[in-house]
């Protein structure tokens, strides 16, 4: 019997943060804010707002004596996790057992952010007699978490998450009140405290099993039937109490919700397999089938109106108002498959897949599609001529050409749904009506993609440097996309098979074993080119958005200056600007029967848009080298991506000057903006410009370099009877970054979109340093 321990402790920080002025700064920045506009548009109604008024001198002395409020800092802290797991083995060749029992807890970065998982897992496997074998595994496990709402979407929560909302208060505005409350936004009663967040109680328990397993049958000499089974279910409850201090749109005291959700999947495969080697001649035929049953129930209670907190979300019937919701759905898919394989003289090798697969999740006389797929390769290295050279130590040629498809979908779109609609009340007299909720659509199937591959597989110096090539082609087409409907029509919208698109590219890889001896050092390196673009939009593309263009195309309006004192803006394509604002580039117009055409009209306007940039990255990378010395290993993985770009969000939202006036956060950037007096600056004038929008300006490049993981692990040079092993490490995580990305994390913000959301939206990304112990007995 073998056991084993596997333990590490570590801490967290976060990897970067805004550069946010101080209270000093923000009282400073927005005086200059407040008397620019105010000389700009005199007569605002904002400056009858008792709010906006300036700082006093003794004021601004204070912040700068006694500071303000940091508000990230409020809510952020150092994390920690803490990992331990123990399993044992043992086994002879025909009965086999591991078991394996884990922990972990992990404290995160952002407060009220914790996780706690206990783990368990158990593989058995048994032979009986020369004819059967048979092998069960099961993992169980329990996840307990405590949440925060972290983005401005989370809970209906008005730009106070804990990341989004410590820009909705600024510096000067303290977290409390001088009764000891949370306090209000002073000027945006609609934006919550992130003060507030910290009474809030949100918790969730997880538990799920896996279990699957299978019997095999050598029935004859190359011939076996194997049956698999197996079963997966995830059983979540959750529990939220947001009291009225966290949330300022809660009418009354408190809202409470309580939820729970099942998610069961069943499978069932069986196979019959027979392979035969005769002469040169390899062959192998698998034919089968495959089940899979998927079903999922939820049910969620919310109450609010409550009397009073004590019992947050555990007496639901002591709000005023109560709602529960309750829902069933569940697919299967069924597939017929079987493969060839087939080599001769270990030189050409074929293989041959066919699928038919039915989901349920599709209309009737649409459910099944048929997936045939081809591959052949040729073992170069084995002929003669090339073995003659004494190059290469491994040489192959590849080709493959085949089709998978898609049914990532929910359930049911293709069938009309009737649901809850609307509540109503009449009278004394509340009921909720049942009507139509989805139109379906009888033609709804699977979205398929054609792919074709070439590739090359080399090797030199006895398989010391080994390396590939692949060219590939996808095409997918009968895109399943979402189409708006009418609002007459009463549905938000209808699932369709259209469009298609093509991702086409090269990748390459390569390892080499640079030295062996007293010095183990081999490095691995890869590098894929993709390129995606529109074969067809599934309509006309609404101008300027290319017919053929990225599939992730940014479109925008191109900046080409700014308008400075004395330009004769009165003649521009922008009459209406003033000094300060952006000056677009105009690129197209309408021609008389109100079609749009590449000529400028002397109008700023959507028709100027253009394609400014892709979120597609066209070149991603990783590298990767380890150094073995006397029993010290060093890991280092560096990852890239290179050729995409990012709207910054983050940027747009916190570096206008005008939102100063609304006493909102900003960057320290925000206040360098143009004046009369100021015109080298690369950030507009507070007031708002009247043409134009989301442009290049904000548009950056996304590229960077991440020097993902240093791992250090040294082997104990153990000599004791009953230890066998013991390894002791060191791990630094998203260790450094180099990027011109102004923003937190380029990578973290292509994650997003390109169109909607920020940075400060999501959990920030952490820098995670890690010491664990590996020992085995």
């Amino acid at each position: 019997m073998e056991v084993s321990y596997d333990g590490s402790i570590a801490m967290q920080n976060i990897a970067k943060e805004y550069d946010t002025p101080s209270a000093y700064e923000y009282a400073l920045g927005y005086n200059s804010v407040y008397d620019e506009y105010q000389r700009l548009r005199p007569d605002d109604p904002i400056f009858t707002n008792a709010v906006v008024k300036k700082f006093t001198s003794d004021e601004i002395a204070n912040y700068k004596e006694n500071g303000g409020t940091d508000w990230f800092n409020l809510l952020t802290r150092k994390g920690e996790i803490n990992k331990h797991q123990i399993s044992l083995s043992s086994g002879t060749e025909k009965s086999k057992i591991y078991a394996s029992l884990g922990y972990m807890d992990h404290q995160g970065v952002i407060k009220l952010s914790d996780m706690q998982r206990l783990s368990t897992r158990l593989n058995l496997s048994q032979k009986f007699g020369e004819i059967f074998e048979a092998a069960i595994r099961l993992n169980a496990s329990t996840t307990k978490n405590t949440n925060i709402p972290v983005g401005s979407s989370d809970v209906g929560f008005s730009r106070g998450g804990a990341t989004s909302g410590v820009f909705s208060f600024n510096p000067t505005i303290a977290p409390y009140d001088e009764n000891g409350e949370v306090a209000k936004h002073p000027f945006n009663q609609q934006h919550n405290n992130p003060a507030g967040l910290l009474l809030t109680d949100f918790n969730s328990e997880s538990n799920r099993l896996i279990t699957n397993g299978y019997l095999k049958a050598d029935i004859a000499p190359g011939l076996f039937a194997k049956l698999s089974a197996g079963y997966d279910k995830v059983m979540n409850n959750s529990r939220t109490w947001v009291p009225a201090e966290a949330k300022n749109n809660l009418a009354s005291s408190g809202e409470a919700t309580v939820g729970s959700f099942t998610n069961e999947t069943q499978t069932l495969n069986f196979i019959v397999q027979y392979n035969k080697n005769f002469k040169k001649h390899n062959l192998g035929i698998m034919a089968g089938t495959d089940y899979q049953a998927f079903e999922y129930n939820s049910l969620l209670a919310k109450s609010t109106g409550f009397k009073t907190s004590a019992y947050k979300y555990n007496s639901m019937q002591s709000g005023d108002v109560q709602k529960t919701i309750t829902s069933k759905s569940s697919s299967t898919i069924f597939s017929y498959l079987s493969r060839l394989n087939y080599s001769f003289d270990e030189k050409y090798l074929l293989t041959a897949t066919l699928r038919y697969d039915g989901s349920s999740k599709f209309a009737e006389g649409k459910k099944w599609g048929f997936f045939p797929s081809i591959a052949f390769a040729w073992k170069l290295y084995n002929e003669p001529f090339i073995a003659d050279l004494n190059l290469f130590s491994n040489l192959k040629l590849r080709t493959s050409y085949g089709k998978t498809g898609n049914q990532a979908i929910g359930n049911n779109n293709s069938q009309p749904l009737l649901g809850s609609r609307m509540e109503y009340v009449i009278g004394n007299t509340r009921g909720v009506p049942i009507g139509p909720v989805s139109p379906g659509n009888n033609d709804l199937s699977w979205e398929t993609t054609k792919q074709t591959n070439f590739g090359l597989d080399f090797g030199f110096v006895d398989n010391r440097i080994l390396g590939s090539i692949d060219l590939y082609r996808m095409d997918t087409e009968d895109l399943l996309l979402w189409f708006g409907t009418p609002s007459t029509s009463g549905f938000g919208g209808i699932l369709k098979n259209a469009g298609s698109i093509r991702n086409q590219g090269i990748e390459f890889a390569i390892t080499t074993q640079n030295t062996t001896g007293i010095v183990d050092w081999s490095t691995s390196f890869n590098i894929a080119n993709n390129q995606d673009r529109w074969l067809d939009r599934a309509g006309l593309p609404f101008a300027p958005e290319e017919e053929f263009g990225p599939v992730r195309g940014i479109y925008g309006y191109e900046v080409v200056g700014m308008f400075k004192e004395g330009d004769d803006i009165a003649n521009s394509a922008q009459p209406n600007s003033i000094p300060g604002q952006w000056i677009y580039n105009d690129v197209a117009g309408r021609d008389a029967d109100g079609n749009w055409v590449e000529t400028p009209d002397e109008k700023i306007n959507a028709d100027d848009r253009v394609l400014l940039g892709s979120n597609t990255p066209k070149v991603t990378a990783g590298f990767t080298n380890n150094v073995t010395y006397k029993g010290l290993t060093l890991t280092l993985f560096f990852q890239g991506m290179f050729g995409y770009d990012i709207w910054n969000n983050a940027k747009i939202m916190h570096e206008n000057p005008f939102h100063a006036l609304q006493l909102e956060g900003l960057n320290k950037n925000a206040f360098n903006f143009y004046t009369p007096n100021n015109q080298n600056t690369n950030v507009p004038t507070p007031v708002a410009n009247p043409y134009g929008g989301s442009n290049n300006k904000y548009l950056e490049d996304g590229d960077f370099v991440r020097l993902k993981t240093i791992n250090l692990n040294y082997q104990l040079p153990i000599q004791n009877s009953w230890i066998k092993a013991a390894n002791v490490y060191v791990n630094i995580d998203n260790a450094i970054l180099w990027t011109k990305y102004e923003g937190l994390d380029p990578e973290t913000a292509r994650a997003i979109g390109t169109k909607s959301g920020s940075e400060n939206d999501v959990y920030p990304n952490s820098r995670t340093y890690s010491l664990g112990l590996r020992m085995t007995f």
